[in-house]
């Protein structure tokens, strides 16, 4: 029962103490709530800036992968169109035909001389 008593008196003499009184008080609760108050303020606008660049990144990935299927569509035309049968085709339908032997002439590129003008 004297702790209870001792442990009361305490605590009476601390909550009568000057910090727990008066204009301090008022001063440290202002403080407090003011730095509660910016803290809130950061963390909402911390969300928002993620959520915003969450958006914009998953603009851009699915632009990536438009242009990845795109990319690849073009792949696949550039080889159909590059293929013998095809490239067959188009000289026939443009009236061309295989050279013969001897038409073409291969052209060696003269090489400048090393010590000369």
């Amino acid at each position: 029962m004297a702790d209870r008593q001792q442990l009361a008196q305490r605590v009476r003499k601390v909550a009568d103490s000057r910090l727990f009184t008066g204009r301090c008080w008022t001063i440290c609760l202002s403080v407090n709530i003011v730095f509660a108050a910016i803290c809130a303020l950061t963390l909402a606008w911390a969300g928002i800036e993620t959520r915003d660049l969450s958006y914009f990144i998953n603009i851009e990935g699915l632009r990536y992968n438009e242009k990845k299927e795109i990319h690849a569509k073009l792949q696949v035309e550039r080889d159909s169109l590059l293929s013998p049968a095809e490239l067959k085709a188009k000289a026939q339908k443009f009236g061309m035909k295989e050279s013969v032997a001897g038409q073409i002439r291969r052209l060696e590129i003269a090489q400048p001389k090393a010590g000369g003008r």
